[in-house]
């Protein structure tokens, strides 16, 4: 059997690096700096797509050398608020304590992200709110993490009060010259080299109620399980968001696709093999869905939809909507 399915996430993780990066450097730095992560800049736009959580670590860190502020990831999660990252964090929002929140999010997670591990644990006299995401050998994931630390204080703040702040911040990084910066951007101390990115918490505080406003407890478990649905972490899930991704550049074919797992074609057409698919069967699949979602502009052309699914002959997306159709009827 073939390894497991890569770590994967959505692009609503990039929050507002693209907005902080243009006021600093202007648009061609951006276009650069997606460029030398192998990400389409398409994905601006289109935050639903999911990319391999090793292309947003480094994107990440290419946006801070270019940027040139040691500090910018932990710039674009204060930029940030938790609602940006979907469906999955709203329903997560609307459990009535954090201690319930935080297990919402752990059993939802698979709706924003594959890999990452999210969890509270004991030690001492608190219990550690714990992010952790998996290892990426030959990147600096510093900047990614530091995006991520706002976030959390900021769910716990909705719990806690505005004015909370942890004892403490863990990161799984080593300090640097720069980590007297981050502690004085976010008020509190910093712990270095530890398991993830992590918050302490009391035990009251877990099971303090959070005050809702009239209408805040709009989602239920069906909805994000509704959304939830396909998203299992098998190997030809992973192709099928990396089709989507590749089409974000009008490309369809296998060659990109095994260049982004970094694999042979010969590799990829035989895991797909094990889980009784083909890249064929696959990319199908993609393209007749995006293209149901597609035919609802009415002011997309044939042609530029077809451009869109990365068909080079519009005559050839023509004859696959008859066989759609034909197929639905």
């Amino acid at each position: 059997m073939g390894q497991a399915a890569p770590p994967m996430t959505s692009a609503t993780g990039m929050g507002t690096l693209p907005q902080l990066l243009t006021e600093l450097r202007g648009r061609a730095a951006v276009a650069q700096v997606f460029r030398n992560a192998g990400l389409p800049l398409g994905l601006v736009e289109r935050r639903e797509t999911r990319l391999p959580m090793a292309a947003l670590v480094r994107l990440f860190a290419e946006a801070t050398e270019v940027a040139g502020d040691p500090l910018f990831g932990l710039r674009v999660g204060l930029d940030m608020e938790p609602e940006d990252y979907g469906l999955w964090m709203r329903y997560g929002l609307e459990a009535p304590t954090l201690r319930a929140a935080i297990a919402r999010l752990t059993r939802t997670m698979a709706l924003h992200q594959s890999g990452p591990s999210v969890g509270l644990s004991s030690a001492g006299d608190v219990v550690m709110w714990r992010y952790i995401p998996p290892p990426f050998p030959g990147l600096d994931a510093a900047q990614h993490a530091d995006h991520i630390v706002p976030t959390m204080v900021k769910v716990a703040q909705r719990y806690l009060g505005p004015d909370w702040l942890p004892a403490f911040i863990e990161v799984p990084h080593d300090r640097d010259p720069y980590s007297v910066l981050r502690e004085d951007q976010m008020g509190t101390g910093w712990r270095f080299s530890g398991a993830g990115i992590g918050l302490p918490l009391a035990e009251a505080d877990l099971d303090r109620p959070r005050p809702f406003a009239d209408g805040d407890c709009a989602l239920t478990l069906r909805d994000v399980s509704a959304a939830m649905r396909g998203r299992t972490p098998c190997f030809t899930t992973v192709v099928g968001d990396l089709i989507s991704l590749s089409l974000l550049e009008r490309r369809a074919d296998i060659e990109a696709v095994a260049s982004r797992l970094d694999l042979p074609v010969r590799t990829l057409q035989r895991r797909l093999s094990e889980e009784a698919t083909t890249f064929r069967e696959v990319l199908a699949s993609v393209r007749r869905a995006k293209a149901a979602e597609l035919a609802t502009r009415d002011t997309m052309r044939v042609a530029e939809i077809a451009m869109t699914l990365g068909y080079a002959d519009p005559s050839n997306y023509q004859r696959a909507a008859k066989r759609w159709r034909g197929a639905s009827g």
